[in-house]
């Protein structure tokens, strides 16, 4: 039991890493990360919007499943993984649905289902 947990709160602790690597990206330098989503000619608006989503929030969730983590309360780590990465890969599906293949989206629909599952097989091992 204990091994699965183990595992299940390094998966985690991989999906914070990358939540905090991004949020940090976007926040201090969004001019420089924006064109790989798609964000070629910004205003200080869409400069702001891509400072409060994918910087503020994307930190925002990198410090709640640390919290989690570090409170013991690594299954609810796992459930903010969950839900927002299946919320982003939800979002995602549907837009390019909608606007058909576009730029990195691909690549980035991958890393959140491939996130999401890691995700669930915490929250999976966390809840046994």
């Amino acid at each position: 039991m204990f091994k699965n947990q183990k595992s299940a709160k390094i998966s985690l602790f991989v999906v914070g890493i990358l939540y905090g690597i991004f949020g940090i990206m976007f926040f201090l330098a969004p001019e420089k990360f924006a064109p790989s989503l798609g964000y070629t000619e910004l205003t200080a608006s869409s400069t702001i919007e891509i400072m409060a989503i994918y910087g503020g929030l994307e930190l925002a969730i990198a410090i709640a499943v640390f919290a989690g983590l570090a409170k013991g309360d690594a299954k609810a780590a796992a459930f903010v993984c969950l839900i927002s990465l299946l919320g982003f890969a939800g979002g995602r599906i549907i837009g390019l649905g909608i606007h058909g293949l576009q730029g990195n989206h691909l690549s980035f629909l991958i890393l959140e289902l491939v996130l999401a599952l890691m995700s669930f097989y915490s929250y999976r091992k966390l809840s046994s």
